[in-house]
């Protein structure tokens, strides 16, 4: 909060108009609207859903839900229903404009060696170790089926953390936990090889991690909800709980044109939708029409 707050106090005595990512402080921005100054704020995913928060952090994230909704000139949703549900909370319309992901194409498969793993035998999950992420759904999944493939879990695991723990007690010997990785060319070279990748985050809107599986052309599974479904199409797989989620991969470890299908699918997906020239095309005009509204010639 002191950095967002510092941020606030430095670009009022700047020309220009404001670009906020994210509504966490958005009773700070309060300020720059009393000073007549346009922000634009994309106000990400519905925070204050996320089971880690306790009942204060919730209800400040929701307060300043409400604040970021109403006080921004204009408010940037990254995905259809998150424009719904701001619009439902606000007096004017959000503007919609996704994440999104640069193509990642014929990465170094050296890469896996250092994991031994080997291309198209292994699910790959990234995501933060938390109950809204389902990563204890995805390895007692994963745990359970009959497969010969490896689950790749990447993200921090700390054994001080009861729920890490219990994710770390429902894996078999085939579930690999490298840690968090952030090496892009790393990442990008588990995305690409793996045989799929499952995505279980159950909260927020275009979220980053399953546009960049995307980007890869990885045939995706994920938690059925409307982000996700949006996001990634009618041709992916999706489950609600363990079972289903065991059933999927199941079935996306016997060879099928299921998968080519939904690996191209991905890719057009990210293309037609997801591409950075193409989001930050839509920011670009956005601002640009502020900019001549602001300072008109």
């Amino acid at each position: 909060m002191e950095f967002d707050l510092k941020c606030v106090k430095d670009v009022v005595w700047r020309d220009g108009i404001d670009l906020v990512l994210g509504y966490n402080t958005a009773i700070f921005n309060i300020i720059q609207r009393m000073l007549g100054r346009t922000v634009i704020m994309n106000m990400d995913g519905i925070e204050w859903h996320r089971d880690k928060w306790s009942l204060p952090a919730k209800f400040w994230l929701l307060c300043n839900e409400l604040i970021g909704a109403n006080v921004s000139s204009i408010a940037i949703a990254d995905n259809p229903h998150i424009a719904t549900h701001i619009a439902a909370r606000s007096f004017k319309s959000p503007t919609m404009i996704p994440y999104g992901a640069d193509q990642i194409e014929t990465p170094s498969i050296s890469v896996l060696d250092s994991f031994q793993l080997k291309r198209d035998c292994y699910f790959l999950s990234i995501a933060r170790i938390e109950p809204e992420n389902s990563i204890l759904e995805i390895v007692t999944a994963f745990s359970n089926a009959k497969t010969n493939q490896k689950l790749v879990i990447v993200g921090p695991l700390d054994d001080n953390i009861r729920y890490h723990k219990k994710v770390r007690a429902a894996a078999n010997q085939d579930v690999i936990f490298p840690g968090a990785i952030y090496d892009k060319t790393i990442v990008g070279a588990l995305r690409y090889y793996a045989r799929a990748h499952i995505h279980g985050h159950r909260v927020g809107g275009t979220n980053p991690s399953l546009v960049e599986a995307m980007a890869a052309g990885s045939a995706v599974i994920a938690h059925d909800n409307l982000y996700n479904r949006w996001t990634a199409g009618d041709s992916q797989f999706f489950f609600s709980g363990d079972v289903q989620c065991q059933q999927l991969i199941e079935m996306l470890s016997a060879p099928s044109d299921k998968l080519e299908t939904a690996r191209y699918a991905a890719a057009e997906r990210h293309r037609r939708q997801f591409t950075w020239g193409n989001v930050l095309s839509q920011y670009e005009a956005l601002l640009e029409d502020q900019v001549r509204k602001t300072y008109p010639r």
